[in-house]
């Protein structure tokens, strides 16, 4: 009898927050649940400026065949970068010492949501050309709106770049998975991870800009909660039914123009 193998599926989300983020209140083990009820097969912990919430999350995870990777998205002088299977915290904030930082560690470098970071398409393949080092590029991210995700996607398809990872950025509980990665294979190691990499897909199940949008704002409510900024909360509260209005106008408008063509 002959038989055919073929490696298992693993569906990765890659940029994922939690309680240790300070605009974030999901706790790590509820994120495990939160995905594997998602139908997930694991995710990278990458809270700001932090890998301790990457660290409880492992800690955390009761279940063998769902991975955890622990990670941190770091602010530096030029933008955000994750770095995943972190066991240190990274001292550094410029970009170059933060990739060198994540590559003392063995770990593996990821430059999220590059198009927001870096402004343009163009400004982005000059990142590209200028930090080779970098492990994978966040080619869609579940805080991208409709417009910027298809940019996003149109500028990986056009230039080949096959070293694309995908992630939810995750801040909320119904964010988590979003978007993910699809590999060949567990990446329970930068050594796996980078194999498998190249022939991984990248999924994409975003909502709307208004709902998006939404997340961001309840976000931002979080954080001002948790590091004390009550006017700013208040402030931002008033707003609320402003600005969902004025999004919704907008989304409306847009959907509208397209339709026009």
């Amino acid at each position: 009898m002959n038989v055919l193998c073929y490696p298992r599926l693993w569906t990765i989300d890659f940029h994922v927050h939690t309680s240790f983020s300070r605009d974030c209140a999901t706790p790590a083990a509820m994120a495990i649940e939160l995905a594997k009820r998602k139908q997930l097969d694991g995710i990278a912990v990458t809270d700001h400026d932090t890998e301790e919430g990457g660290l409880a999350a492992v800690a955390a995870n009761p279940y063998h065949d769902f991975l955890v990777i622990p990670g941190a998205e770091i602010k530096t002088d030029l933008g955000d970068v994750i770095g995943l299977f972190l066991t240190h915290p990274i001292k550094s904030r410029t970009l170059d010492l933060v990739l060198e930082e994540i590559a003392v560690q063995g770990g593996i470098s990821i430059i999220p949501h590059p198009l927001r970071t870096f402004g343009s398409v163009n400004d982005f393949l000059v990142a590209r050309e200028r930090y080779p080092q970098v492990d994978a590029w966040e080619v869609l991210n579940g805080r991208y709106g409709r417009t910027l995700l298809n940019k996003s996607i149109e500028a990986f398809q056009r230039f080949a770049i096959l070293n694309a990872s995908a992630g939810s950025d995750a801040h909320l509980p119904w964010e988590l998975g979003r978007c993910h990665t699809v590999m060949f294979g567990r990446p329970d190691t930068p050594y796996q991870f980078r194999k498998l990499l190249p022939t991984a897909s990248s999924i994409s199940n975003s909502p709307n800009d208004f709902w998006i949008a939404g997340g961001i704002h309840v976000a931002r409510l979080i954080r001002d909660a948790k590091t004390g900024s009550y006017s700013r909360l208040m402030k931002t509260i008033l707003s609320t039914p402003y600005r969902a209005t004025a999004k919704a106008i907008r989304s409306a408008l847009s959907r509208k123009a397209a339709i026009n063509g």
